[in-house]
């Protein structure tokens, strides 16, 4: 009950918002020189780079209910109830990825990519569901 609670338009708009921030200064920080010679920069670069693809989700969500703010309610709604799903799937699968072994080998450079493709793949499929999603609820909303 509580998780619906805050889960509505202006929450969820806010702590994209937030979270989109936070992805722009991590891109814009220059933190390699002066993190060359603290350890507990390394480790927090470290955990940074074990969630990248996750702190990706934020710009999107950001857009989408951005896109949704101002439609009716029952458009917000059916794009969440996709979105609770299929999020905390994408962070898990993007947290199992990034988090996996990789050997020393040329193997793990293929590995990488592929990992890239996959993740930026779910997260294009995310956004193309989503966008259906919204379209086609506004259209059938309107029609009443």
């Amino acid at each position: 009950m509580l998780l619906n609670k805050f889960m509505n338009k202006k929450n969820i708009l806010l702590v994209s918002l937030i979270g989109t921030i936070i992805l722009g200064a991590l891109l814009f920080i220059p933190s390699v020189d002066y993190c060359y010679s603290h350890n507990w920069c390394v480790q927090t670069t470290n955990l940074i780079e074990s969630f990248s693809f996750i702190v990706l989700l934020f710009p999107v969500i950001f857009v989408l209910s951005a896109i949704t703010y101002k439609m009716q309610n029952e458009v917000f709604v059916a794009w969440k109830n996709f979105a609770i799903w299929y999020v905390p799937l994408f962070a898990l699968l993007s947290v199992v990825i990034q988090n996996q072994g990789h050997g020393g080998d040329f193997s793990g450079v293929v590995s990488g990519w592929f990992d890239a493709v996959i993740l930026l793949f779910s997260l294009g499929l995310f956004l193309l569901i989503s966008l259906i999603i919204i379209i086609k609820k506004s259209l059938s909303s309107k029609k009443r």
